[in-house]
């Protein structure tokens, strides 16, 4: 009606006023220009997550480490393992259509599905209904593990082998998505709202249309199927990326419109490891409060270039021309290098044991 296109056409004019609007990603951005919010005022600036780090740090590098070493224990005869997190009650998360997708599967008793999340009483009877029509065999592949909190996280993804997200309307920013990632799981969701952002079809997940339940059936058989493909996905997870380098991009985006000095980079040029490990060890000194850039030159050899492709997070690489930003292939022998600590060689190496120093004390465990 007249007053809500009069509110309309206020809000986007408000939004036309300010000095850049900020979306959370890519479908975001998307949304404003449609509805008429200048596209010269808008960046994507996608945020962080302190949980994600969290599971990072705890659960998820580990994981995700010994897939890229080709050495993840295979699933074996044993179910695959999936969870689906959230509030389960909530029809535009889309909890049905995993539930729907089960009977759909070539055999679901080769799944455990696990579902986290509050369910209301009628949301139970009719999920009960549902599952009164699968056979007895499927009713048994599903548990429910009722309400959680952020501290259960650790205890809940350690135990499964990926996750399920199946939203049905526009996650903008999507927490669950990158807690699953920041717990080395591989995730099968939906292709709406930011999760394109985060997850590549084929690389770090599968995505399938939102309601498409024979697709996600399909989905889910091939993790079952292809016995390489769950390690694969795996081997394709990055770090989350970090909340202060969220901050510290908005601290930018704030001085550039105020006419104010923005916070310098880092840039270190690289050749060699040597080189590499001390742009990593500045990195770790500043803990995040500023923008490190490791820039590879056309001389930097191939060593240099497989260990810089792993560097995600406050690290910046900026590749010679030709040179795409590619997960290394493991290394055919073990790298020299105690897994207990770091070897380096006094004085020659004084500036590689500040650096290790540097590293111990980021991270004390």
């Amino acid at each position: 009606d007249g007053q809500y296109r009069a509110r309309h056409a206020a809000g986007i004019q408000a939004l036309n006023d300010c000095a850049l609007n900020l979306a959370v990603s890519e479908r975001t951005a998307e949304i404003y220009i449609e509805q008429g919010v200048n596209p010269e005022r808008l960046v994507v600036e996608r945020c962080g997550s302190s949980t994600a780090e969290r599971l990072w740090r705890q659960l998820g590098a580990g994981r995700v480490a010994l897939a890229a070493a080709g050495a993840e224990p295979p699933i074996g005869d044993r179910p695959l393992r999936l969870a689906f997190f959230g509030a389960a009650s909530a029809p535009r998360k889309g909890a049905m259509v995993l539930l729907q997708a089960l009977p759909l599967l070539r055999d679901p008793t080769r799944v455990d599905v696990r579902l986290y999340g509050g369910l209301l009483a009628p949301d139970v009877e009719r999920i009960t209904g549902l599952m009164q029509t699968w056979s007895p065999a499927a009713r048994g592949v599903v548990t429910f593990g009722g309400p959680f909190t952020q501290d259960h996280l650790v205890g809940m993804l350690s135990q499964v082998d990926a996750a399920v997200l199946t939203p049905r309307w526009e996650d903008t920013g999507p927490q669950t998505v990158f807690e699953s990632q920041g717990a080395g799981l591989p995730l099968i969701a939906t292709r709406v709202g930011g999760i394109p952002d985060v997850i590549e079809d084929g690389r770090n997940g599968l995505l399938v249309h939102e309601g498409a339940v024979g697709d996600l059936a399909v989905a889910i058989d091939r993790l079952i199927d292809e016995p390489q493909l769950l390690a694969r996905l795996r081997s394709g997870i990055r770090p989350p990326r970090r909340t202060s380098g969220h901050a510290r991009s908005l601290r930018n985006y704030y001085a550039r419109a105020l006419g104010c000095a923005e916070e310098p980079q880092l840039v270190h040029t690289c050749a060699v490891a040597h080189e590499l490990a001390s742009a990593v060890g500045a990195a770790y000194k500043h803990a995040g409060r500023r923008d490190v850039v490791i820039e590879l030159g056309d001389a930097a050899d191939e060593a240099t270039r497989s260990l810089a492709a792993s560097l995600y997070g406050d690290i910046t690489v900026r590749w010679p021309t030709g040179a795409p930003p590619e997960l290394p292939r493991p290394p055919s022998q073990p790298y020299p290098v105690s897994p207990t600590g770091w070897l380096v060689r006094w004085p020659q190496d004084a500036e590689a044991l500040v650096d290790a120093l540097a590293l111990a004390a980021a991270f004390p465990d």
